[in-house]
């Protein structure tokens, strides 16, 4: 009879057990936010690479196509094509990069891109801070000049390079 009442009385949680789910409700929050976060910068970092190889893909399919564009003035009239380039801009801030095509008469950048703040070209070791890497698809020939390695990065240390074989292959890794 005692337990029973004693059960009955007991109506509410006490300050100690409340107390101790709001510090279990705050853990699990701020874990939570902090994978998210990371998440994020990897889905940002992630999208940028993308976004970059799909221009030099783009460069490379229109060069094989060899369609020249003429409502680009370089390109007008007898103008012949000879290919599309890439080019990532290793100045700093390290952040734009271009596609551009080059006829008999000239050359003329067709778009800019600009990676997000945190994330930027590193430039290789061995390569002036003034100069560019230009990544060139050949119309007649299909090849590139300029292949190498071009490589990203952001703040939070992730890496990625891009690399562009003489055939043409574009990797990431």
């Amino acid at each position: 009879m005692k337990i029973t009442r004693f059960i009955l009385a007991q109506k509410g949680f006490t300050l100690l057990e409340l107390l101790l789910v709001m510090v279990v409700i705050a853990a699990v929050a701020g874990i939570g936010v902090t994978t998210f976060n990371s998440y994020s910068k990897n889905q940002a970092f992630s999208q940028a690479v993308f976004n970059f190889v799909n221009t030099l893909n783009t460069a490379k399919a229109r060069a094989y196509s060899q369609v020249k564009p003429d409502s680009i003035p370089a390109c007008n009239g007898s103008a012949t094509l000879d290919g599309y380039y890439v080019i990532p801009d290793l100045v700093p801030p390290y952040r734009n990069y271009f596609l551009g095509v080059q006829c008999s008469g000239g050359r003329a950048m067709i778009s800019q891109f600009t990676l997000p703040a945190e994330i930027s070209f590193q430039p290789t070791s061995g390569t002036p801070p003034s100069t560019t890497t230009e990544i060139f698809f050949h119309v007649l020939t299909g090849g590139v000049s300029g292949p190498g390695v071009i490589v990203l990065t952001d703040s939070s240390g992730l890496i990625k390079k891009v690399t562009v074989s003489n055939v043409g292959v574009i990797s990431v890794k």
